[in-house]
């Protein structure tokens, strides 16, 4: 196959299909034009880069899971490194010296908490074994024979 008649043939696909992979686009990223405009791109380019693999039949589907793909792979970069987007603005304070109202609020908060000794388990008189300990044999290694003092 010639590049003209392989350009020829992908353009003919991409008219075709192009509104479609954009309203899936638009749907992965709900409504967001420029980024579903990317999803697009993306998969025409890696379309054309193996169109003299795909039938001319067979592309719709492929382009599909491409564009699905870039879109997952978009979402997982976006995950490693999340923006935090707040309407608010930390202003830096402009004195060293703490604000009187903060002070007083944690002060309030540490004051509520439960004292340390409040928070210790009672006294038993059984022995909590550690995880993976086996408490049906002793320190011999055999079942049901008492341990010796």
């Amino acid at each position: 196959m010639r590049g003209g008649d392989r350009e020829a043939e992908f353009r003919e696909y991409l008219l075709a299909d192009r509104t479609r992979l954009m309203r899936t686009a638009l749907l992965l990223t709900a409504g967001d034009v420029h980024t579903a405009e990317d999803l697009v791109q993306t998969a025409c380019t890696r379309v054309y880069v193996h169109w003299h693999r795909i039938k001319h039949e067979g592309a719709g589907p492929y382009a599909h899971r491409i564009l699905v793909n870039a879109f997952l792979d978009e979402r997982r970069r976006a995950g490693r490194h999340p923006e935090v987007v707040t309407a608010e603005t930390l202003e830096p304070r402009l004195t060293d010296v703490p604000d009187q109202t903060d002070t007083l609020a944690i002060r309030d908060a540490l004051l509520d908490l439960a004292p340390r000794g409040d928070l210790e388990a009672p006294p038993t008189d059984r022995v909590v074994a550690a995880p993976g300990d086996r408490p049906e044999r002793g320190p011999s290694g055999r079942r049901g024979r008492p341990l010796s003092p």
